[in-house]
């Protein structure tokens, strides 16, 4: 699972769980104090499908960036979700689908430049095994600013595991 700890110290704990169709994301926050449940949240993605979670982060105002794999119908595709942490309420749900339409998954999320949220990982290219698929979304609703392929110099597989942005925009 992965961890934040909000600005009051209170907890949130972002994991997968089994559910009837397959992994869903769960999420929940504690109280510093006590550790009491404040609140407790489960996504399960529009087809039912398995919904693997890979990282989660907190952004400046304090929101949630969760970033993962969602499986639709045996296509998976880059999962990216933006999650309130005053109640865990979803504010935002989007996604990326490789050229072939196969196998995306997102490994890593973070903030970047404008509020914009930028996830990476592997892709399925045409012809060229994984790619680096990075994809930015806008923080507001989730819609799809840019994407940008990698396919290293061997044209084997190629896998991002982390994403920082710098305050310059830089990726």
């Amino acid at each position: 699972g992965w961890l934040a700890v909000m600005d009051d110290g209170d907890i949130v704990m972002c994991h997968r769980t089994f559910g009837s169709n397959g992994y869903d994301v769960v999420l929940q926050r504690y109280e510093a104090l006590d550790g009491a449940t404040v609140w407790a949240t489960v996504y399960d993605g529009p087809t039912h499908g398995g919904d693997d979670v890979r990282d989660m982060v907190m952004d400046r105002q304090g929101n949630l960036l969760v970033a993962g794999v969602q499986d639709a119908q045996w296509n998976y595709s880059y999962m990216a979700l933006k999650f309130d942490s005053t109640d865990g309420s979803l504010l935002w749900s989007a996604g990326y689908d490789g050229p072939p339409g196969w196998y995306d998954v997102a490994n890593c999320i973070a903030e970047g430049p404008a509020g914009s949220v930028v996830v990476s990982g592997f892709s399925d290219g045409s012809g060229t095994g994984w790619d680096w698929a990075t994809v930015a979304y806008d923080g507001l609703d989730g819609s799809p600013l840019w994407v940008q392929r990698f396919n290293g110099p061997a044209g084997q597989s190629d896998e991002a595991r982390d994403v920082v942005c710098t305050d310059q925009g830089e990726v």
